[in-house]
């Protein structure tokens, strides 16, 4: 139930960088319509039954809707992911103006930034090269576990929800996010948040936000639960496979 969690995945990959450029151009995804939902009586729970089911919903969800605005070490971080279970995701992360497409289908993951992204990260002359194309790469190459990680649902709600003491959490007061009915639990503490916890259908979480005056404020919201999602490769022309680059 800490926001900053969400963030532990990129952090190996070397993408969480200063000086970025403009964005690139937004996911491709489709969704389905929303539908009426039931009760699902939550909020007669304790704090801790609450996250626990919170907890069991969302690593079973089949798709979700990412959204978050936080602060890591002072820099100022956005993502919008679009999450497909076992499969993968796509979406884009911006930190202070500059903005990377990443797309992960099963083992391949693509990223697609621009010429003043790859400066930053690994020097104007590759910037040259990779500028506007998709860059494929693998789970055995260097960098890519974290977003690969990133862009798994299961792994990013089991961080979420990992080692949350149940004598920290105090249960709320029913409230709305996004439109939804919702309960919400606080974790006290410098390091904790507000989960929202959907009080029709299945108990997804809806909102976690940091508490005021914390060292890494943020929010996140996951919309979109269980809509389709269809994922799609870039074209073969477009795309730069970085197994062959370490080859050569």
């Amino acid at each position: 139930m800490r926001p900053s969690r969400l963030l532990a995945s990129l952090a190996t990959t070397g993408i969480l960088v200063t000086g970025c450029g403009s964005a690139t151009d937004p996911p491709e995804v489709t969704t389905t319509t929303s539908r009426a939902l039931a009760p699902n009586g939550v909020e007669k729970l304790s704090a801790a039954g609450i996250v626990a089911k919170a907890r069991k919903a969302a690593v079973r969800a089949s798709t979700v809707r990412i959204k978050g605005d936080l602060r890591d070490s002072g820099q100022r971080i956005r993502f919008d992911m679009h999450l497909l279970a076992d499969r993968g995701g796509t979406g884009t992360l911006t930190l202070q103006g500059g903005s990377i497409r990443i797309t992960r289908i099963g083992q391949q993951v693509y990223m697609k930034g621009n010429a003043a992204f790859w400066t930053a990260t690994v020097g104007s002359a590759a910037a040259e090269l990779f500028a506007d194309r998709w860059l494929k790469g693998s789970p055995s190459q260097a960098g890519m576990g974290g977003l690969i990680r990133f862009t798994n649902l299961n792994a990013l709600m089991t961080d979420l929800f990992k080692d949350v003491p149940d004598e920290r959490l105090r249960k709320g007061r029913e409230r709305q996010a996004d439109g939804r009915r919702a309960i919400t639990v606080t974790m006290a503490g410098s390091d904790g948040g507000v989960l929202y916890v959907a009080l029709d259908g299945k108990p997804y979480p809806l909102r976690l936000q940091s508490l005021p005056g914390a060292r890494e404020p943020g929010t996140v919201e996951f919309l979109d639960y269980d809509e389709r999602i269809t994922l799609k490769a870039p074209p073969a022309s477009q795309t730069i496979d970085m197994s062959e680059l370490t080859n050569g």
